[in-house]
């Protein structure tokens, strides 16, 4: 028995200190892979349109779970004298979801918000468009949500539309400013800390309601199209890459055209455009030269009084689709593009009453573009969930101020997920909808 006791004491107390150890090592692996985990977290750059995933870990025994967020791609599993660190990929943020409201007050009568980063801090920044006040109020970000009243810049008469882009390639960001009612386009070259420079206007034709910028003729400097809905037309100028514009060209479309979108129609490297064209219940295709000349291919049958275009690829086949809103059948039309210019019917999303600005996003991080409309008689915004297909589904509406006119997607907090910045016309405001997903 003595002897007996004298071997098991030994054994007993190598066996306890083996434990320590493993405990120990354990111990340090899980601090040590949770920094790794903290560390990694800290310094990725979350996708725009992507949720991050959850980090769990998991002991054996009492089970302990400690999470954080990281970038879907940073899925991963250890697994330690049968311990484990997992790394997996939440469900995606489900439709409605949960929003976040705030209000930011801006001129007379907004209509149009374009979102950048105007002073270099890295935080998404507002530029919105005030036809009353002929002005763009500018508002600057703190990364939380929040924006401070930082200026006023004059603009023509009227302006409409807003989109930020760099005009003179000095790496900050540019405006320019549809002004509907002197027949116009505001240019505004940034100085990278929030101000903005006015350089002389760009004479376009009858009553531009829409601006957007892209590379038209492929010299690398951005060109500017203009919807106008007095002449029928689409205006094109070419950037000269110090913030000048020049040319004539004209392109006649439909009646009414409240909006223009560029994009490759036809797969062929070279920017086409589709305008919406309010009265003939059209959206007009023209397929670019690759020298700033287009012309007219067709005009795709929508719904009633089409309003805003909006360009994506709802079908995941690598072809360019469209979404249009119409005004005045409370839906949208969602067209699929076949990769040579020509474009076939998916079943139409019902919306709130009167949408007039359609907005295209991954807003629930499942990997598939959904949409999202302003409904002006409404005073809601309508959200609908892409299925990957064509398809869109879902109910949400959610309540924003008097008369929206115009919504836009960003992440704006920076947290990785897509938010909202809708223009009210008769609030005076521009609503933010933060996207609470985890």
């Amino acid at each position: 028995m003595k002897n007996y006791t004298l071997i098991r004491r030994p054994m007993f107390l190598l066996s306890s200190l083996l434990l320590i150890a493993l405990l120990s090592t354990f111990t340090m692996f899980r601090s040590s892979a949770k920094s790794e985990m903290v560390s990694r977290a800290k310094h990725a750059s979350l996708p725009s349109e992507r949720a991050g995933v959850n980090a769990v870990f998991t002991d054996k025994g009492p089970v302990v779970t400690e999470t954080a967020k990281l970038p879907s791609s940073d899925c991963m599993a250890y697994s330690y004298f049968g311990h484990s660190v997992v790394f997996e990929k939440p469900p995606a943020c489900t439709i409605p979801g949960s929003y976040t409201q705030s209000s930011v007050s801006v001129n007379t009568h907004p209509y149009s918000v374009a979102l950048g980063d105007f002073n270099q801090d890295g935080k998404i920044d507002l530029a919105v468009a005030n036809q009353g006040g002929d002005s763009v109020s500018i508002r600057l970000a703190d990364g939380n949500g929040g924006f401070s009243i930082w200026s006023q810049v004059t603009t023509g008469q009227g302006p409409v539309s807003v989109v930020s882009g760099n005009l003179n390639n000095d790496g900050f960001l540019d405006l320019a400013v549809a002004n509907r009612s002197n027949n116009s386009v505001s240019i505004l070259l940034g100085n990278g800390t929030g101000g903005f420079y006015v350089m002389p206007s760009v004479s376009v034709n009858g009553q531009p309601h829409a601006v957007t910028l892209g590379d038209v003729n492929g010299d690398g400097i951005l060109d500017l199209a203009t919807a106008n809905q007095s002449s029928n037309s689409v205006s094109i100028r070419l950037g000269d890459g110090a913030g000048g514009f020049y040319g004539t060209t004209r392109i006649s479309v439909g009646a009414v055209p409240r909006s223009v979108a560029f994009g490759d129609f036809n797969g062929d490297g070279k920017l086409d455009l589709a305008t919406a064209n309010q009265y003939h219940n059209t959206v007009s295709i023209c397929l670019g030269n690759g020298t700033g000349g287009f012309t007219l291919l067709n005009g795709v049958v929508v719904g009633l009084e089409p309003y805003s275009v909006a360009l994506g690829d709802f079908n995941q086949d690598g072809k360019v689709d469209f979404a249009v809103a119409n005004k005045g059948s409370n839906s949208v039309s969602i067209r699929l593009g076949d990769g040579f210019g020509g474009f076939s019917s998916a079943p139409n999303v019902s919306v709130g009453i009167a949408p007039h600005s359609v907005a295209i996003g991954d807003f629930d991080g499942d990997g598939r573009l959904d949409l999202a409309t302003a409904n002006r008689s409404a005073n809601t915004i309508s959200i609908r969930s892409g299925d990957g297909s064509g398809g869109f589904s879902g109910a949400t509406e959610l309540s924003v101020g008097i008369e929206p006119y115009f919504v836009t997607s960003g992440d704006i907090n920076g947290d990785g997920q897509l938010d909202l910045a809708v223009v009210n016309l008769l609030s005076h405001t521009v609503s933010i909808l933060l996207h609470n997903c985890f």
